[in-house]
């Protein structure tokens, strides 16, 4: 409980930023922080009043009343995953380190520069 707790409405806010923009997600649609114990993570579902369709990519979606969409998970990371992650989206680590205890990282990123031939 205490993790959910640093969950605040302001990061609730950009969590279901895309599912309003789809029209998905509106004020008599359900939102709650769940903690996903067998996989030790965050989860934040939405959970819908009443069905909705959409249209994306060209392909209409159907989402039934009641249905629960997953909108943001949770990842641990440790240093080399996270230098790996960032290299994967195009930023070079320019300085890394972590607490004594290894539960919070610092990281000092600058994007990749590319040269055009």
């Amino acid at each position: 409980q205490k993790i959910l707790a640093s969950y605040d409405d302001e990061l609730r806010e950009g969590v279901v930023h895309t599912a309003k923009l789809l029209k998905i997600f509106g004020s008599k649609d359900e939102f709650n922080w769940i903690w996903n114990a067998p996989k030790c993570r965050v989860e934040a579902r939405i959970k819908l009043n009443s069905a909705k369709s959409i249209v994306l990519a060209d392909q209409k979606i159907n989402l039934e009343a009641n249905e629960e969409l997953l909108v943001m998970r949770s990842h641990k990371y440790s240093e080399s995953s996270l230098t790996k992650l960032l290299s994967d989206v195009g930023f070079r680590t320019e300085l890394l380190t972590t607490t004594k205890n290894r539960d919070e990282i610092l990281a000092m990123v600058q994007p990749t520069r590319y040269s055009v031939a």
